[in-house]
């Protein structure tokens, strides 16, 4: 059963020796993690750790999706070319799987068994987050009480139409606990309802509503897919924006350039 993955072809030249050194101990350290988790859901089945094969395709499938690797099905070799345009295309592929799973979970017919362990897995995690979250916002609220300074007041987003979505806001500063699945959540929630909130005025807008910058499934759609692009079609499709990035803001030529090659630590 093929639930690991990521194969790293190590750079024929010495410069890119490092980076397929780091490659290899990334991909190292979650297969072992995604091992790790197959094995503990496996043993808390009971009966041994015995698993049928298809019990064990089906975690293996949750497995994956909750770590970050979706399948992509007849896209699954091409995902080594699906990099070089996209960010991560199979872990933004594995945000939609993972919220997905549980819905068509509902209506199959998988071990009855297994169903109920994977929705133990869902409730722990959002769970966990949900009290991360509350947590965070209170010490936030409590540590702005005692300081007085407006310029860091806590706020929490629970509206999906807007992109601050369930991230505790701590002044300008947003924390996002959600690991990829906040994005999803909101452009999903925007998609089907035909509106948006904006963070900023934290007014709701219906789609195709007139005006220059009416949002549309499109114009949505292309916002989201252009977050996902990979750095150099990102700064390539920056510089045919007028030199404006994804939300908005001016760049200069430097700044798109050095962007592409100093590290985002290095860079703040």
């Amino acid at each position: 059963i093929d639930f690991l993955g990521g194969k790293v072809q190590a750079g024929s030249k010495l410069a890119l020796e490092p980076v397929a050194a780091s490659a290899r101990a990334y991909v190292t350290f979650i297969n072992n993690l995604r091992a790790d988790l197959f094995d503990v859901m496996v043993e808390n089945l009971g009966r041994s750790g015995q698993v049928t094969k298809e019990e064990a395709r089906l975690i293996a499938t949750y497995v994956n999706a909750a770590t970050g690797r979706a399948d992509l099905k007849a896209l699954n070799e091409k995902a080594a070319a699906l990099n070089t345009v996209f960010f991560a295309p199979r872990y933004v592929a594995s945000r939609f799987q993972y919220l997905a799973m549980p819905l068509y979970l509902l209506g199959s017919k998988d071990s009855i068994r297994v169903k109920k362990l994977i929705a133990k897995e869902y409730a722990r995690t959002f769970t966990g987050a949900a009290v991360f979250i509350a947590s965070l916002t209170a010490l936030s609220y409590l540590a702005y009480l005692a300081s007085g300074d407006d310029d860091e007041k806590p706020s929490l987003e629970i509206n999906p139409l807007s992109a601050d979505f369930f991230k505790p806001k701590i002044g300008e500063t947003r924390i996002d606990p959600l690991a990829g699945l906040a994005q999803v959540i909101v452009f999903s929630s925007r998609m089907l309802s035909f509106h948006t909130k904006s963070s900023e005025t934290g007014k709701i807008k219906r789609f195709y509503e007139g005006g220059p910058y009416e949002t549309t499934h499109g114009s949505e759609a292309w916002r989201f897919m252009r977050t996902k692009l990979a750095p150099v079609p990102g700064a390539a499709v920056t510089a045919m924006s007028g030199m404006k990035d994804v939300v908005g803001d001016p760049v200069t030529p430097a700044g798109l350039v050095g962007g592409l090659f100093v590290p985002i630590s290095l860079g703040e």
